[in-house]
């Protein structure tokens, strides 16, 4: 009886938990580029960020070698944060829960500007006009434990950038 109880509870944890569909977000705004045409212009202003999530054994991690979004806000961008994130000051998403279809749109993609974290988990942003803009990234990693999935997520964060100033942002759950 034990025997054929671990074999269901093995095979019910193999191949019985199917993977969520994912979430359709459904933007009512269309992007105007317009409305962030502002963001494109050289500025003064800088960004000085980093991205850490500790660990539940209280070591940090970082996106070190991930991929940095800077996304001006508009009415667009800022529903899209919303149905990412679940609000528009900040956020984190775990990557348990990363699965959403949100339609594809070429010049919302060309207006964020992008940078990378170094090794130490810091990005930097200059040249930047005036403005308030999301930024976003992921922090992930792997427990190294056999069928164990990678664990962290995605973050966010509003910041208004002003010229001739540089700000800090920290990006954490």
């Amino acid at each position: 009886m034990i025997k054929s109880l671990s074999v269901c509870t093995l095979t019910a944890l193999l191949f019985g938990c199917a993977a969520k569909p994912p979430r359709t977000i459904d933007l009512v705004n269309q992007f105007n580029p317009a409305e962030v045409a502002w963001a494109s212009r050289a500025g003064t202003g800088k960004i000085l960020g980093s991205a850490v999530i500790q660990t539940a054994g209280g070591i940090p991690r970082t996106c070190a070698g991930k991929e940095v979004n800077l996304i001006p806000v508009s009415a667009y961008s800022s529903e899209r944060m919303y149905g990412i994130y679940g609000g528009v000051s900040k956020g984190f998403v775990p990557t348990s829960a990363q699965r959403w279809n949100i339609v594809r749109n070429v010049a919302y993609e060309s207006s964020v500007r992008k940078a990378t974290c170094d090794a130490q988990g810091s990005f930097e942003f200059d040249e930047l006009p005036s403005g308030s803009y999301f930024i976003n990234t992921t922090v992930i990693w792997s427990t190294g434990r056999q069928y164990e999935p990678p664990t962290g997520g995605g973050l966010m964060l509003n910041v208004t950038v002003n010229e001739g100033k540089s700000i800090k942002a920290v990006l954490t759950p």
